[in-house]
């Protein structure tokens, strides 16, 4: 027969502390969602390059001259490449 583990001696798992509530984090909270849900490119504080940008994107792969660059995205290029061949095969 196995001996049963004391419960003192079982490490217990504890629940990160929460911070309460307040009325006042809840107002800052619905005023941040309320914000976002009104965003538009022209109340956002944008300037005129950034919104153009936005509303004309590049198109095509970007044009890379910079050899650190190339060398630093093709580990990341072939990881994601194994990645979906490994997905294919499961």
């Amino acid at each position: 027969m196995i001996d049963p583990v004391p419960a003192d001696s079982i490490p217990q798992q504890h629940e990160p502390e929460l911070e309460a509530a307040t009325l006042d984090n809840l107002n800052i909270s619905l005023s941040f969602i309320n914000s976002i849900h009104s965003a538009t490119l022209d109340n956002g504080g944008l300037d005129d390059e950034t919104i153009e940008e936005l509303c004309n994107p590049l198109e095509g792969p970007p044009n890379v001259d910079n050899p650190d660059l190339i060398l630093c995205y093709e580990p990341y290029q072939r990881s994601c490449s194994l990645w979906k061949e490994s997905a294919e095969v499961w």
